[in-house]
């Protein structure tokens, strides 16, 4: 698993939701959001921006590049 998997799975939970409620704001199945987190599927440019859009989060969150807002 990479750190974009590890990062997509933190930042949904940090945002309270679950893989389903992910999937419905994504436009995509819960299925698919899980082989994203689970790292058996690969993350496009456009889907890495939907999902930080739909996280309240960046996309350098997401990449581990900067800190989360409000972490340790």
């Amino acid at each position: 698993m990479s750190m974009l998997n590890n990062k997509l799975k933190e930042m949904r939970e940090r945002a309270g939701i679950t893989q389903q409620e992910l999937s419905e704001k994504l436009g995509i199945t819960q299925q698919s959001v899980y082989y994203y987190e689970k790292g058996s599927r690969d993350i496009k440019a456009s889907m890495l921006m939907n999902m930080a859009s739909a996280l309240g989060c960046t996309v350098s969150e997401l990449l581990g590049i900067e800190t989360v807002s409000g972490s340790p």
